[in-house]
């Protein structure tokens, strides 16, 4: 194999131990945790119609803010009912529009808890959408 493609191997995975958080036990019953260095998430909105309960999150969007911080909300998935966003602690104000629907707004969701490796643990407000007439 090629020195090159070794070296660039052995600084990738440098790099991801680095940047991955590790929880070593102090005794024989603690256990152990490994973190990952993804993208934390301080909130997840389950997004549905309001009438018929069907996920609606496809092409909804929206944004969450605590303070200054202002992130976009994300599609977990396609078909997904679910979108996250922030990444830090903070109180938020959550916004998710959707074209036939009314904005939906949600003030003083409170993200106050932080996970073993340090991230949000996410907060999951369900935004019911109102149909427009």
């Amino acid at each position: 194999m090629n020195v090159r493609v070794l070296q660039s191997i052995g600084m990738f995975a440098a790099a991801a131990g680095a940047a991955a958080c590790e929880s070593y036990p102090t005794d024989a019953q603690s256990p152990v945790a490994f973190c990952s260095a993804s993208r934390p998430t301080a909130i997840i909105a389950d997004v549905r119609d309001s009438v018929t309960l069907a996920a609606k999150a496809d092409i909804a969007t929206g944004t969450v803010q605590s303070g200054a911080y202002v992130d976009t909300l994300r599609l977990y998935t396609p078909g997904s009912s679910n979108m996250y966003g922030g990444m830090q602690l903070g109180t938020y104000t959550i916004v998710v529009q959707r074209t036939g629907y009314h904005t939906w707004t949600r003030s003083g969701v409170a993200v106050t808890q932080t996970g073993t490796c340090g991230g949000p643990i996410p907060v999951t407000v369900q935004a019911l959408l109102q149909p427009l007439p």
